[in-house]
């Protein structure tokens, strides 16, 4: 839950945008709203979040079908080592 600004998050997803990845891999992503707005952003990418904190994980996973991309973006509730 590292503080990231608004402003910090868009440069992020503009560079991201401007190399067009295929998969984006967050991990520790919290409630996942970077990722969130990377797929928003990058509508071929799909992303994988991966956090240890299940609430967070819940959370990510209602606002991914709140903002369409959960066919997209994907959470995983568990440490990294497991996916």
């Amino acid at each position: 839950m590292a503080p990231l600004s608004a402003d910090r998050a868009g440069h992020l997803v503009r560079d991201l945008a401007a190399r067009r990845p295929e998969t984006i891999v967050d991990y520790g992503c919290g409630w996942g709203e970077l990722l969130l707005r990377i797929a928003a952003a990058l509508p071929d990418t799909k992303g994988v979040g991966i956090d240890t904190h299940g609430p967070d994980i819940e959370r990510a996973r209602s606002a991914a079908a709140d903002r369409a991309v959960d066919s997209r973006v994907t959470f995983v509730d568990g440490p990294a080592e497991s996916y």
